[in-house]
């Protein structure tokens, strides 16, 4: 499989598992995660894809991060993703999330073209 789209799957722990499963996936190169309920241990998984998948070059998050303490699992994979290039965020609600996620980047120098589209930024989200 290059590329993978979970959407609409509920319950942390069936999100967990079917993420590890992409850890040493040395064919993906593309991962769609649109409208799950991402939780603590979907996103610990997550951030493992992140941090040890090298062929793994493109990420969508649409809709998927709903609170401040999954965006900053997430954030830490993507400051130091092994891997990732171009990153879509799509559908996030919340200041609080969307600069966390940012900042999340700040420091990657492997992403060279980032999406944003649908975002509710008011303006502590635009400074980020």
């Amino acid at each position: 499989v290059r590329k993978l789209m979970l959407g609409d799957i509920e319950g942390d722990d069936v999100i967990k598992t079917l993420i590890q499963g992409l850890r040493n996936n040395s064919m993906i190169t593309s991962l769609c995660l649109t409208y799950l309920n991402i939780h603590s241990e979907g996103s610990k998984a997550l951030k493992q894809v992140l941090l040890e998948n090298k062929t793994l070059r493109v990420m969508v998050l649409d809709n998927c991060i709903k609170s401040i303490e999954i965006a900053e699992v997430v954030a830490e994979g993507l400051q130091n993703s092994a891997g990732v290039t171009q990153l879509q965020l799509q559908n996030i609600e919340g200041d609080d999330v969307i600069r966390t996620l940012i900042q999340g980047l700040r420091n990657n120098s492997m992403i060279t073209s980032l999406f944003l589209t649908n975002l509710n930024i008011h303006s502590e989200g635009s400074k980020a």
